[in-house]
This record gives C-alpha cells, structure tokens and sequence, in this order.
C-alpha cells in the first residue's frame, strides 16, 4: 500500500499499489505533520512535531495505543522525520541539537548525529538502503545528507538549482532496486539517483 499525507486538506490517504483509493483519515488528532513510515506489522508511524510525540495508526485508519517507551518521548524534540527499520527500531529526525536519533525496538536511544558543523536543518524524509546506508533530506536547504548505519556521515549531496541533477526544495525520499527517488518540489518531478554508482 501506499500512504500520503495531504497537507492542505489535513488528511491521511492510502492507496493501493496501482493507485487506487483505499480510504483516508484525519490528522485532526495530529499537529502538522510530513513524514510516516510503515512499519514491518503494516503500522504506520507519524512523526507529529507540533504534539511532540509519534503516534501509531493501524492499516484501518485507527489509532493504535502503541505509546513509545519512556526514554524515547524524553529523548525527542518535535519530531518531524520518521523511518521504521526492519528489525523493530526506528529513526527519528527532530529539532533537537542532533539531526537524526536511532532507537532500537525497545526505545532505547542507541546513537545520533549532532547537526553542528553540518549545515543542515531539519530532516523530514528518511530513507534506508541495506547496502547503501541512511538518507535524510533537508527540504528547506535543497540538499540530502547519506549516512552510514552508525549515523556517520558519508557525503552531503548540494546541488541547488532547476537543471538536470540539480535539486530545489527535497521532499520524499525512497528506494527501490538501488535507486533513490527524490521529490523535488520547486522543479515539480521526481529525480531518480542510482546508488549503485
């Protein structure tokens, strides 16, 4: 399935892999939101700045009372970038002094990036690749951030402007067969990046 999130009309929509309508549901519950993740038990996980705190829904549209643990709520500052990893555990960007925060499937905060230093604002699109390692885009810098698995910085990719492999505002970010895809609103197309190169 495929899930999007609808600023304009603060809705929560899902689809089937051809594009056909399943059902929507309020973020009315929610702040304002832009990242989800679904994890491996088809739960979709919001990050939800303005309530500081993740909320789970079911595929249903319902809410699901999957408070995280104690240690996790206490280690976010208004999320607002979420990845669900295959093994239970999660990446979190949020407002904090660091970019990104990895916690495992208990919620135990296990390490993070400070953002000093790096030039970036917040991350609201997390993407993940066995092979390749984490990416994070900073919509409002036009610029993605590749991570290894221990959150170290591998390469920063800026390149600003509306030409051909030149970035403007970086929305979404996904994966699939060793090609990231990246929506890139001011240019309105989405760019394709082979990693295997």
């Amino acid at each position: 399935n495929i899930y999007v999130i609808d600023e304009g009309n603060g809705l929560i929509k899902k689809f089937d892999a051809m594009g056909n309508f399943i059902l929507s549901f309020e973020e009315g519950i929610l702040g304002q939101v832009f990242s989800l993740s679904v994890d491996g038990k088809d739960r979709i996980h919001i990050a939800d700045p303005g309530n500081n705190r993740v909320s789970v829904f079911g595929m249903n549209g319902k809410e699901i009372p999957l408070p995280y643990s104690e240690e996790q709520s206490n280690n976010l500052t208004e999320p607002c970038g979420i990845f669900c990893l295959d093994d239970g555990g999660t990446i979190i960007g949020d407002k904090s002094e660091f970019l990104l925060k990895h916690f495992d499937a208990n919620g135990k905060l296990i390490r993070k990036i400070k953002r000093e230093g790096l030039g970036f604002g917040d991350i609201y699109f997390i993407a993940r690749d066995k092979k390749h390692g984490i990416f994070g885009s900073d919509y409002w810098h036009n610029q993605i951030i590749h991570l290894n698995d221990d959150l170290e910085m591998v390469d920063i990719y800026r390149r600003p402007g509306n030409r051909f492999g030149e970035l403007g505002k970086t929305g979404g970010l996904s994966i699939h067969k060793g090609r990231l895809a990246v929506s890139n609103f001011d240019g309105r197309k989405v760019q394709f990046f082979d990693l295997q190169k």
